[in-house]
């Protein structure tokens, strides 16, 4: 069954994930991340203020959201591990 992806919310999807962490690695800055995936959600706020507000918070919280959505994966995988084995691949 396919995902619809323009139903399905971008921030949850393993993909997302996938290509952050890998912007992330090879940048290894998470600037450029949030740069490279925020530069026209941040083209919009034209004032001075809100512009910077954004710029510095979103990263953080954006980093804390990936490793919450990544360890909710993890837990998720180890406890299908054994039921892997038990009832077969």
């Amino acid at each position: 069954m396919a995902i619809n992806f323009l139903k399905f919310p971008m921030f949850l999807s393993p993909l997302f994930i996938f290509l952050i962490s890998i912007t992330v690695k090879i940048d290894s800055s998470i600037i450029f991340a949030h740069g490279f995936f925020f530069k026209c959600f941040l083209q919009i706020f034209h004032t001075f203020s809100w512009h910077y507000v954004i710029y510095y918070t979103t990263p953080s919280v954006f980093l804390a959201m990936q490793f919450v959505i990544v360890r909710i994966f993890l837990i998720q995988w180890v406890k299908a591990i054994p039921a892997a084995f038990r009832y077969g691949f």
